[in-house]
């Protein structure tokens, strides 16, 4: 019983630490911060080294600075994250208006979200997700949705730029094995702390040793009890025949 509740509460604990990863990116230092401790650096992605991505879609480019807004070199995308350039035209489009938030996926991929852009009565956005890869990072816009009149194009960045930094090792222990720690101390003296009085001062023998073996052993008849009183009382009729 001891070791069944010991298992259960452990397993609470874990589930309750478990759970997908949040984030939060702060656009002074271009650093993504995860609640483990762990870090994605884009600092080296200012407006000076943007990326920029051809697409599927269309025969344009995107770039996008996730560290900084771009500058006058991108013309009416200055002070945008994601601008949109017609290769053709010359023209370039600003998608967004300012960062919005960080997400991180169940796969693990982070995605940094922004604000829409109105452009010539068409609204636009853009999100840029991070993939952990081994080679250098390769941008590309694969993506594009109409939601509720908005046009948001998603760029996927794949490479070790994707790969966040992990925080130092820490020897530590987490809360799920303190908790398996305290359980076992705990009953660890239970049983020593009742063998020595039973043994000692009362002179029992075998389990008659063991603190309050009589309740342990009557333990599974009362719960067996327990149960077949609480199944007789939802089968029972609620009202007694007249």
């Amino acid at each position: 019983m001891i070791l069944t509740v010991a298992y259960l509460i452990t397993c609470w604990t874990y589930l309750a630490s478990a759970g997908p990863l949040a984030c939060e990116y702060d656009t002074s230092t271009c650093i993504v911060k995860y609640d483990d401790g762990s870090t994605l650096d884009l600092s080296q992605r200012t407006t000076a080294s943007p990326y920029i991505s051809g697409s599927s879609l269309d025969e344009r480019e995107y770039i996008y600075a996730p560290c900084g807004t771009l500058s006058s070199e991108y013309e009416d995308c200055v002070g945008s994250n994601s601008c949109q350039d017609d290769i053709y035209s010359g023209l370039h489009k600003p998608l967004t208006s300012g960062y919005y938030r960080c997400l991180v996926d169940s796969a693990g991929l982070t995605t940094l979200e922004y604000k829409p852009k109105i452009v010539e009565m068409v609204t636009f956005n853009f999100k840029g997700t991070f993939e952990c890869g081994t080679t250098s990072d390769m941008p590309f816009v694969y993506e594009r949705t109409n939601v509720n009149g908005v046009y948001t194009y998603h760029m996927n960045i794949e490479g070790t730029t994707g790969c966040p930094i992990e925080p130092p090792s820490s020897s530590g222990m987490n809360l799920a094995q303190i908790v398996l720690l305290l359980i076992v101390i705990g009953v660890t003296l239970y049983l020593l702390c009742g063998v020595v009085y039973t043994a000692g001062y009362k002179g029992a023998r075998g389990l008659e040793a063991l603190p309050n073996i009589e309740f342990w052993l009557a333990l599974p008849g009362l719960c067996t009890d327990g149960a077949r009183f609480a199944l007789g009382a939802c089968s029972r009729d609620k009202y007694e025949p007249v």
